[in-house]
């Protein structure tokens, strides 16, 4: 052997020394012990052969240690796969199956289906990139198989989900539709429970919470019908089940929303009149969505347009009586009922109105600057605040009741229903943080209660003196 040749192998040898020692400590293998041999008679061509043997020997273990590391990637891949989609696949199936009417059932068998091809597209991937590092043929074959198999019926499941999608154009509109009959039910227990004294709140579930809750859901419902009603107007039967299943959805909410307000008050009167006007909204909204279908079943008939707008301003209408239920909403509902004669002209009750709104707008301001006080600095502003608020709807009222106009007396109520349900949340903030000055973003939330409240009287204000 030459020098050059020896120094290689001398190099090779300090640190092969120090790992044959420490394989020697921990496994007492083979390769440690021809390395010590070779590096101590470096120039033995016996103990070199024997040392590119060992370290081919080493270089297999190591491979074949990688390669049981990838499989059991690879299956923990599928074991992730199988844990997530799989089981709702199977149940998907197995309630088509058992209720094959049911627009849900098939519903949640597209969906299920639809969430299976993304990740079996990725565990074929992953099959098809294995192949090569697994040495045993047969395995290697088996898996290749596997893999053809498996995306042979994923393109299968994708063509048959595209093809249950076209043939089932308005299932999603049968699917909002049974939604919408199972929240009828939800409300009957819901009502059942309130007679019988058994309805409590849910954890974390507070009168303000299911208050704020209900009058967003009031919007969003509003907010979905509209795209209903534009969707079946147009004899598009897609965006019609999918503006019927956001609707059915939204109802969901308003339902937990008329629960939570039921639940969080004592008052009886209160919990039979939202849960009552609760399951008017399902029933308006029931034909609504009918009406919807007919629609997309029959797009040429003249009838649609009439019938639609029909039904929509009876869920209109159910859906308000179901937020004039809510505290400060119901007076002003029943007062507005019976609105009081004014013995001023309309333009003196005009000028007292927009006094009073002024007063109110500051006395919203007080609420937020007192809340860096003490708490009974806030206590005490919300006790003016709550005096200017009953002066300004009084006044409301009256002038209400001097409008010759009726359109002008819809925008003055409809005006005094706003005042009402922000002035609501803006008590509602004011009262948690009394209750726990220490929660967490209390104040905060006081403050946008409070900013909300200002802007809307701000173009109360306004508005009264273009009326």
């Amino acid at each position: 052997m030459g020098v050059h040749a020896s120094r290689q192998l001398e190099t090779l040898s300090a640190p092969t020394r120090i790992c044959g020692f420490a394989n020697c400590e921990s496994n007492g293998n083979n390769t440690c012990r021809v390395s010590v041999g070779c590096a101590s008679s470096p120039a033995d061509k016996n103990q070199q052969q024997v040392l590119r043997m060992a370290a081919e020997e080493l270089r297999s273990a190591t491979n074949a240690a990688a390669t049981n590391a990838l499989k059991k990637q690879i299956i923990k891949r599928l074991e992730v796969v199988a844990d997530d989609v799989i089981p709702k696949l199977v149940q998907g199936l197995k309630a088509s199956m058992r209720d094959p009417e049911s627009a849900a059932a098939q519903l949640a068998l597209i969906a299920a289906s639809q969430e299976m091809l993304q990740p079996g597209g990725k565990l074929v991937t992953a099959a098809k990139a294995a192949v090569p590092t697994v040495g045993d043929q047969a395995a290697s074959m088996s898996l290749t198989n596997a893999a053809k198999s498996m995306a042979a019926a994923l393109a299968e499941l994708r063509a048959s989900t595209t093809k249950a999608q076209e043939a089932c154009g308005t299932l999603e509109i049968d699917g909002a539709l049974d939604q919408v009959r199972a929240m009828s039910k939800v409300l009957e227990e819901i009502k059942h429970a309130a007679a019988s004294g058994s309805l409590v709140p849910l954890p974390g579930e507070t009168t303000e919470s299911s208050a704020t809750k209900l009058g967003g859901t009031h919007k969003m419902v509003g907010s979905s019908m509209a795209q209903l009603l534009t969707a079946a107007s147009q004899g598009n039967d897609s965006y019609t089940g999918i503006a019927a299943r956001d609707t059915a959805n939204a109802l969901r909410v308003l339902t937990l929303a008329v629960r939570g307000v039921a639940a969080t008050t004592d008052d009886k009167n209160l919990q039979q009149a939202i849960i009552d006007c609760a399951l008017d909204v399902m029933d308006k909204s029931e034909n609504l969505i009918e009406e919807a279908k007919k629609a997309v079943n029959n797009p040429q008939n003249p009838e649609n347009q009439p019938r639609l707008a029909q039904v929509a301003k009876a869920v209109s209408q159910a859906l308000n009586n179901c937020v004039n239920c809510l505290p400060g909403l119901r007076e002003v509902d029943q007062a507005v009922r019976k609105l009081p004669a004014s013995d001023r002209s309309f333009q003196e009750v005009q000028i007292m109105l927009s006094n009073r709104a002024v007063s109110l707008n500051q006395a919203a301001g007080d609420i937020v600057t007192s809340s860096k006080g003490p708490p009974r600095q806030v206590a005490a502003s919300s006790n003016r605040f709550g005096k200017a608020y009953e002066e300004f709807i009084d006044g409301g009222l009256e002038m209400a009741g001097a409008a010759k106009d009726p359109e002008s007396r819809t925008q003055i109520v409809g005006g005094l229903r706003s005042v009402s349900m922000t002035s609501s949340k803006l008590l509602m903030a004011t009262k948690s943080l009394l209750a726990d000055p220490s929660a967490p973003n209390a104040k905060n939330q006081l403050t946008q209660a409070a900013r909300s409240a200002v802007s809307l009287y701000v173009s109360n204000i306004c508005m009264l003196g273009v009326i």
